[in-house]
């Protein structure tokens, strides 16, 4: 994982959020929280989840995975993970800070 995300002058922040199949409302989160969180030094690591198959929602698993890959060029200070083990990844991303916030 890629470490300070955003150099501010005050409190280091790990912030872990989470999105599945949600790439377009991740995009104007993160937009929102690099623009208000001026002051402080921003990790930012996201545990994401596209559809694997068009029952799982209305559009395709391909349309998915293309926003997401959008939203992953616009953000490059960002770390992207995909979810494949959940319980794993959440502890290992958690597991190496003393506090963070929880989107």
């Amino acid at each position: 994982m890629r470490e300070m995300r955003w150099k501010g002058e005050g409190p280091r922040v790990r912030v872990v959020v989470f999105s599945k199949d949600r790439a377009f409302q991740l995009g104007q989160y993160l937009r929102t929280l690099l623009a208000r969180s001026r002051g402080a030094t921003l990790d930012v690591h996201v545990l994401f989840r596209a559809a694997s198959s068009v029952d799982e929602q209305k559009g395709t698993a391909r349309d998915f995975e293309e926003s997401y890959a959008r939203v992953q060029a616009a953000f490059p200070t960002v770390s992207f993970e995909r979810e494949t083990d959940f319980a794993l990844q959440v502890t290992s991303t958690t597991g190496r800070c003393a506090g963070g916030l929880w989107t």
